[in-house]
């Protein structure tokens, strides 16, 4: 969830336009889980037993992630483009960006999450993955560009090979698995846990995906080249997703399964893929639709687009606070409006969810403006990490 980083290049105004857009979907996901807890919400989704609107809600959101990580590895292709940039520098400021994430995310974001100090589980989410996957780019840059973007694709599309395998828990081999690949909840000690949300291998080949697409954004690429490349790359992404999932051939876990006379249920069986960690034809979908949503961004400004690129050129900044402004406003919502007995509190139906969402971004609009002048008032302060 990086911003672009500053050179002395004109920026591409359709890196920080989708990303505000990725971040504005965050946002409608987040309300979700704060003030719509009376449906839990399995991975993949249960296409029988859901509301289309909150499937779709839901699965709007799936695009957050993967743009956020991706995004960020184009950024760090435009910073190395920094002139008299050596790759060391680059490697040291990777390293630093990337363990700087993961501060935020086991202090600030997780504190965010559940009020709770000191906490009983910590939750490694998608900050630690952007973290983590800036951590393994400031190695994978020193590679051959062939052997990283093998490496890359290996990430991104083997690694639902590796499902089969397990390690026993308690030992040093699950939770380093935890971390890499498998999803679980892992005790440290009787009173304090770990919980992987987000397992790396698929996240950092994303990120180095973005780091080897980043030529596409430099400046001696003509806007209209850029615009119809992406355009075909992202119809490639998702053809080559269609012509998989309708074959159940490979990439995913959750079978697709056509349901007689209902048209509408069958979409959602076909879109309804496994994020954690992402399936191959998750990250072929979800980079797909971005790949189009960034040729569609180039060109000139208009308003709705100066209003998303503000959300975008601040988007960790924006992260960290609408976390707490949501979390705070379930904690008052609450006290006004106590749930039942043993319920959890929950808005009535998933459109107050949105409607919640677009306040959220309403009153954090201000603030995000001030904090982006200063940042351009202060380039090369600390204040570039967030």
């Amino acid at each position: 969830m990086q911003s672009a980083p500053s050179s002395t290049a004109p920026r591409i105004y359709s890196i920080d336009i989708v990303r505000g857009l990725a971040i504005t979907l965050m946002t409608v996901d987040h309300a979700r889980e704060f003030f719509f807890k009376g449906i839990s919400l399995s991975d993949p989704m249960c296409v029988g037993c859901l509301p289309p609107e909150l499937f779709f809600t839901r699965w709007l959101t799936h695009f957050c992630a993967p743009t956020f990580v991706f995004l960020a590895g184009v950024s760090a292709y435009l910073y190395s483009q920094k002139p008299g940039l050596t790759q060391k520098e680059l490697s040291r400021f990777l390293l630093t960006r990337g363990l700087v994430l993961l501060l935020l995310e086991i202090t600030l974001i997780n504190v965010a999450w559940t009020f709770i100090i000191p906490p009983t589980t910590l939750y490694l989410q998608v900050i630690w993955a952007i973290g983590m996957s800036m951590l393994s780019l400031a190695g994978l840059i020193w590679l051959p560009r062939p052997i990283m973007v093998l490496i890359t694709l290996l990430l991104i599309a083997a690694h639902p090979l590796l499902n089969n395998i397990h390690f026993t828990e308690g030992t040093p081999q699950h939770l380093l698995w935890s971390m890499l690949h498998e999803r679980n909840r892992i005790p440290i000690t009787e009173a304090f846990k770990i919980r992987t949300s987000y397992p790396l291998l698929p996240w950092i080949g994303i990120m180095s995906a973005g780091f080897l697409t980043g030529p596409v954004f430099n400046q001696n690429i003509l806007p209209q080249q850029r615009k119809t490349g992406l355009f075909w790359a992202g119809v490639a992404l998702l053809l080559g997703f269609a012509l998989l999932r309708l074959g159940n051939v490979y990439g995913e876990a959750s079978l697709f399964t056509p349901f007689a006379g209902l048209p509408l249920q069958t979409v959602m069986s076909f879109v309804n893929l496994t994020k954690y960690p992402p399936s191959f034809l998750f990250t072929l979908m979800t980079l797909g639709v971005s790949s189009l949503a960034l040729s569609w961004f180039e060109g000139p400004l208009n308003a709705t687009k100066k209003i998303l690129m503000q959300f975008g050129r601040v988007s960790m900044f924006y992260y960290l606070l609408h976390l707490y402004l949501l979390h705070t406003a379930a904690c008052v919502a609450a006290l006004f409006w106590p749930p039942a007995t043993g319920q959890k509190f929950s808005v009535p139906h998933i459109g107050w969810v949105w409607l919640i969402a677009a306040a959220c971004l309403l009153v954090s609009y201000p603030l995000i403006q001030q904090y982006s002048a200063l940042k351009r008032r202060y380039p090369n302060s600390w204040l570039r990490y967030i």
